[in-house]
């Protein structure tokens, strides 16, 4: 897949994601963090024009958080939610993790 393509696709999930949230949240804190962070995500991706390590590490960290609040706290979400959540992840799965690179120097130097 293009890099604006992925980008594009990017930018459609988590907007899926967002307003499927929208819709259905409570106002316990861990509503109002993962309401804050499809917001922050939104703001960071939309402000870069290709597919660089940034975005990628954006998305990651973005996917770290939400599963991390799916999988421990109490936000009760929608099947609509849950559907746009799965279409992201698989995204991520697939075109996200395989194109992010972790390399450059370490700290041992190995």
């Amino acid at each position: 897949m293009e890099d604006a393509l992925i980008l594009d696709k990017m930018n459609q999930l988590i907007l899926e994601m967002a307003k499927a949230f929208d819709a259905s949240h409570g106002q316990t804190n861990d509503d109002r963090y993962l309401s804050q962070d499809l917001i922050d995500v939104q703001k960071e991706i939309n402000g870069h024009d290709e597919l660089d390590n940034t975005v990628l590490f954006v998305a990651e960290k973005f996917h770290k958080k939400v599963s991390t609040l799916l999988g421990l706290s109490t936000i009760e979400t929608s099947q609509e939610f849950q559907d746009a959540w799965r279409s992201f992840d698989q995204f991520y799965s697939q075109d996200i993790q395989t194109r992010l690179k972790v390399g450059g120097a370490n700290f041992f130097g190995v």
